[in-house]
């Protein structure tokens, strides 16, 4: 495509904005993978405009700079156990270019089986033209048939995890493999003596009062503590931002219908403070919070199902990453089970009443 038909692409969306009309549809198509977990392996990407007028590829000069990236590409296995952000900026290939309209990652996966790929970028918009676009995210899925099995994750609210260590500028010392077990140790046997002090974190999944159910964005938070080689935990406050960000999120659904992703924020939440998230990643962030230990953000569910939420932040110079599961209700049922705990209840007090009627007409 043209550099003249991708402004005429951008144009076509600022002008169905305005009027009304049909907006054109953006997306991520993910071109030829090998899936191989002995090296890097090559994974391309484009990005399209479709509508009425056709399908274009966009160029990367047509993709905004957010977070220091043009295409945020956030990976996570069917195990829930690996997790990790990568940007074609990261990979120094030399070919993009004003005119390029292919971006590449080289990732080295480490087990085999079905990895999630939550592709997420923004059209570039002029400063002058005064236009804010929420970002455009696609689902994506690659394979790997053969490799290393995964081994099984922990489903704790609670969890222990060690931290990351990270190179300079936040590189990764082991290239483009992170977080193989994203709340892998340490495990309830192990001696505390033997846990690194400052790299080993607590990790509590929490929630606000109510049943967990689909079209309502629902405040969830994590609790943080350092784990000394006492076994003690202390609240730590020590955030630093990871990617230009307090924390990021991914949700994953893993059955049925939820299968598909979801990348947004998290950040310091006070208990003092109240903050109603509306699970849009240009909302306004809550309050800072420089002394909490608390990370908080929004989830929206669009289907009843399980999910599984990855948190991923900067603790003490460490990367930190888990993984939580949630079980999503439908809203009717959450309804007809309050309507039959209403009539039960009501039930007993009737057979309650009764009793003490007919009691009151025994004979003395």
């Amino acid at each position: 495509m043209t550099r003249l038909h991708a402004l005429a692409c951008l144009l076509l969306a600022f002008i169905s904005v305005v009027l009304g009309q049909e907006t054109p549809v953006l997306s991520v198509r993910q071109l030829n993978f090998t899936g191989t977990t002995s090296g890097p392996s090559p994974l391309s990407f484009q990005v399209i405009s479709t509508s009425k007028e056709g399908t274009y590829v966009l160029k990367w000069e047509n993709l905004a700079v957010i977070d220091g990236c043009r295409l945020h590409l956030s990976v996570a296995h069917q195990s829930m156990g690996t997790f990790f952000h990568a940007c074609p900026e990261d990979f120094k290939q030399d070919r993009y270019t004003n005119d390029s309209d292919t971006m590449y990652i080289y990732p080295t996966l480490p087990y085999a089986g079905i990895y999630t790929i939550n592709a997420r970028f923004t059209i570039f918009v002029p400063a002058a033209a005064n236009i804010t676009l929420q970002p455009s995210q696609t689902t994506l899925y690659v394979k790997v048939d053969q490799g290393d099995q995964a081994p099984p994750q922990l489903s704790l609210i609670d969890q222990r995890t060690l931290g990351q260590a990270l190179g300079p500028n936040d590189s990764f010392i082991e290239p483009w493999v992170y977080q193989r077990q994203v709340a892998s140790l340490p495990a309830p046997d192990h001696n505390p003596a033997q846990w690194p002090t400052n790299q080993t974190f607590r990790a509590v999944f929490g929630t606000t009062s109510g049943a967990i159910t689909t079209n309502y964005c629902k405040l969830f938070t994590v609790l943080y503590y350092t784990t000394n080689s006492s076994a003690f935990d202390i609240p730590t406050n020590n955030f630093q931002k990871y990617l230009g960000r307090d924390a990021h999120i991914l949700l994953v659904g893993t059955s049925g219908s939820t299968r598909n992703s979801q990348s947004s924020y998290g950040y310091r939440v006070s208990e003092s403070q109240k903050w109603q998230p509306f699970c849009t990643v240009t909302q306004a962030p809550p309050p800072f919070e420089l002394t909490s230990p608390k990370i908080g953000f929004g989830l929206y569910f669009p289907d009843p199902g399980t999910y599984n939420v990855f948190v991923q932040t900067k603790i003490n110079g460490f990367l930190v990453t888990s993984s939580f599961p949630i079980k999503v209700q439908d809203p009717l049922d959450v309804a007809a089970g309050a309507r039959k705990g209403v009539s039960d209840r009501n039930l007993m007090w009737g057979v309650v009443a009764t009793v003490l009627v007919g009691l009151s007409f025994i004979p003395a």
